[in-house]
């Protein structure tokens, strides 16, 4: 008997410390990393320090031979595969609890985080993993080897942009008689019309997946939903943004009968296919459009137009599209009737507490949680704040992101991003006017503003510790970092909301904080001991939340609405000596004619700096926190 869906909620249960006794290895457990499937991933670390995506499926979950043959099937296929494009099995091996494969570790998760935080992508992103894709599909075809579920979620990121082709749970050997080829698997939205007529399976089934997921990255959809019926007809429509080039090489993808789609290794001679193509791609790709300039595009098409591509639709919500999805999710969640009693992380580790805990609120348990099942790893934000400086008395707030990159919002309303590498600037004007430039050749007009990025990094790099990991990225010509949009300081916290709609409200009482994403509809506590826990909304509705997440929300939703009206007006009170209480924030006036200045200018700035009790006047350092 296969595993039912109640028994795939149900996580493995992992020692500390797991061995492959074959090889004498042991690798210590950390952090788990999501579930998928009937298994769970957790970081496993060798005895040297090299990190591994484990891959663990519980034997309680093996119920038959089939299923025991299936998973042999999955470790002897992916066994043989050797590519830059396919995630690496190092090993398999297996305890009393369980069975564990040896992955290779994608720090950047797989394109389907990518797509629900960029909504779609540009066509140059697109042929750069298409081309990946089809390197890793002509590779595994000529192994006779069909993948049968590629899709969003199963393309892996390395930490260095490369995509993987993973999880080959379903795949099958071709021309392998002793099977049947014939039966209905794969995910909804990506099976092949010839899979729902339960014909033979062929590698041209990997070929139609192809086409889906380019369809998905330039239209942020697959092209089918469930109905099978439009997938059996093959009926889907192209949105207007959608060039005649990608809608050419997604139709021959697509094709109704397998013997027209191509082969893998002729989909990069498609003419889509050869136009400008990224080498590498920066990791802010994972959550801000790159930048592409001109000289890189029209050298190789020779055709400038080739730009349109790059300006996509409703390419970035604007801040009340992100700042109205933010206050849903969190009215939602807060005026939920919760448990009458909420639970907390120990309680989460303790059956009777959860058992108690059920029985107050008159719901039966459905499984037994433990911390693991609430959260939800794949949903950590890819950049928050990490160091911050308040200079607004006389300069602006500096700040740095966790990728190493350094910042500062001027008190003239524009920005100037360096980094973390300290090669590539990024300036963006008050008028919201973008230019990028090389460190080295900084023209005139913003030598003046990096020569004081400088120094903020220097103090900042100096006197700050950084406020939990820290993501080590090789900086490029293509990034572009999102940038401090907004701020709020108060007595007992810092609001920060950045462009690419993330929402940090730092505690300073205890240097804990919470970031907020709208687009991922996921919150992240970074506790005092800088320990990241991860949940999506959802399941927080569903299964309540830790008292001490569901207290900092409370007030990271009563400061959302106080920097939505803030945004509107735009305003920066300026510092002194003479502090009044404004809504739970702490305004500075500096005289009459300060304030009368103030109102005069709220409606062109950004940020609301507020003052604290010590004010180093001469260098305009107000406050620093990391």
């Amino acid at each position: 008997m296969p595993p039912t869906k109640s028994d795939k909620n149900v996580m493995p249960v992992m020692p500390t410390v797991v061995c492959d006794e074959r090889r004498q290895e042991y690798y210590s457990v950390g952090e788990f990393l999501g579930k998928g499937g009937f298994a769970a991933c957790y970081r496993l670390t060798d005895g040297i320090g090299t990190s591994y995506a484990g891959k663990v499926v519980g034997k309680h979950l093996i119920k038959s031979k089939a299923h025991s043959d299936k998973l042999s099937q999955e470790i002897c296929i992916h066994q043989k595969l050797g590519h830059k494009h396919i995630v690496k099995l190092f090993a398999a091996f297996e305890d009393t609890a369980n069975v564990y494969l040896l992955l290779e570790l994608c720090t950047r998760r797989s394109l389907m985080e990518l797509l629900q935080r960029r909504k779609q992508i540009t066509e140059p992103e697109a042929r750069y993993f298409i081309k990946h894709l089809a390197s890793a599909c002509s590779y595994i075809h000529k192994q006779n080897i069909i993948h049968r579920d590629l899709k969003l979620g199963n393309l892996f990121l390395s930490d260095d942009m490369v995509l993987k082709v993973g999880d080959f749970g379903l795949a099958t050997i071709f021309g392998d008689g002793a099977r049947d080829k014939s039966w209905l698997c794969g995910t909804p939205n990506y099976i092949a019309p010839e899979v729902l007529a339960k014909k033979q399976h062929t590698v041209k089934l990997d070929i139609w997946a192809i086409g889906c997921v380019l369809f998905a990255l330039l239209t942020g959809t697959p092209p089918f939903e469930t109905r099978n019926l439009s997938i059996s007809e093959n009926d889907y429509n192209f949105p207007a943004n959608v060039g005649m080039e990608a809608r050419s090489l997604i139709k021959v993808l697509l094709s109704a009968d397998p013997n027209d789609r191509p082969p893998a290794e002729a989909i990069p001679g498609h003419p889509f296919m050869r136009a400008f193509t990224p080498k590498k791609l920066p990791i802010s790709c994972l959550t801000t459009q790159p930048v592409f300039p001109n000289e890189l595009v029209s050298s190789q098409t020779g055709d400038c137009s080739q730009l349109r591509s790059l300006d996509l639709p409703n390419r970035s919500l604007t801040f009340h599209d992100y700042m109205s999805q933010l206050k849903q999710l969190l009215n939602d969640l807060l005026s939920k009737e919760l448990p009458k009693r909420q639970l907390t992380e120990d309680d989460l580790k303790d059956p009777a507490s959860q058992l108690l805990n059920d029985l107050l609120s008159k719901e039966l348990p459905k499984r037994q949680l433990t911390e693991d099942d609430l959260k939800d790893p794949a949903s950590v934000p890819v950049y928050w704040v990490s160091k911050w400086v308040d200079y607004s008395a006389k300069y602006g707030f500096a700040y740095q992101l966790c990728d190493g990159s350094f910042a500062t919002a001027f008190s003239d309303r524009s920005s100037l991003i360096m980094d973390a590498c300290k090669e590539h600037c990024q300036y963006r004007s008050k008028d919201d006017e973008e230019a990028f430039f090389s460190v080295k050749r900084c023209p005139k007009q913003y030598e003046k503003k990096l020569s004081l990025l400088n120094d903020f990094e220097a103090y900042m790099t100096q006197n700050l510790a950084k406020a939990g990991e820290s993501m080590s990225r090789e900086g490029d010509e293509l990034a572009r970092l999102p940038y401090l949009q907004c701020w709020i300081r108060t007595k007992s916290y810092v609001i920060f909301f950045l462009s690419n709609g993330t929402y940090q409200c730092n505690f300073l009482a205890d240097h804990s904080k919470v970031i907020l994403c709208p687009l991922m509809k996921a919150a992240t506590m970074i506790d005092s001991n800088q320990v990241f826990h991860t949940y999506k909304f959802e399941t927080l509705m569903t299964e309540g939340a830790p008292s001490e997440l569901l207290d900092r929300l409370g007030g990271a939703y009563k400061y959302l609405k106080l920097i939505q009206d803030r945004h509107k007006m735009r305003s920066v009170p300026v510092n002194s000596q003479s502090v009044q209480q404004d809504s739970g924030v702490i305004c500075a006036e500096r005289g009459a004619y300060k304030y009368l200045k103030l109102i005069q200018d709220r409606h062109k700035m950004r940020s609301v700096p507020v003052n604290s009790q010590s004010v180093q006047q001469d260098s305009g350092v107000i406050c620093a926190e990391s």
